[in-house]
């Protein structure tokens, strides 16, 4: 990891052999090894969010969400990639949560 909470992940999708990598800024521990995030890969590029469905997933629900728990943003994942522009976000706290998630993901604008 960066000094700036940047980390660059590679990893290795046990089913398919697809080796990946990911750039994400965490502030905090997030568990990869959660059933449900083997089904996602996620990244924060710039004013982008991006999550990409690594299996077929769709239909799944997305869910922005300030540090009050107010829902900024709902909406349904149509296809494999899904992105969040957050250029109209002030900087603080926010939370996402896909589908089967069991604990919304954290990052910091």
């Amino acid at each position: 990891a960066y000094a700036n909470g940047t980390f660059h992940i590679i990893y290795q999708n046990n089913a398919s052999q697809e080796i990946y990598y990911l750039q994400a800024i965490l502030d905090e521990y997030v568990n990869v090894d959660e059933p449900a995030m083997n089904h996602y890969r996620w990244f924060i590029h710039g004013d982008m969010l991006s999550i990409q469905l690594l299996e077929d997933s769709h239909h799944n629900t997305f869910l922005l969400c300030d540090v009050k728990g107010n829902v900024l943003q709902q909406t349904t994942i149509e296809s494999n990639l899904l992105q969040i522009d957050l250029n109209q976000l002030s900087k603080g706290v926010y939370f996402f949560q896909v589908g089967g998630m069991s604990k919304p993901v954290k990052f910091i604008r």
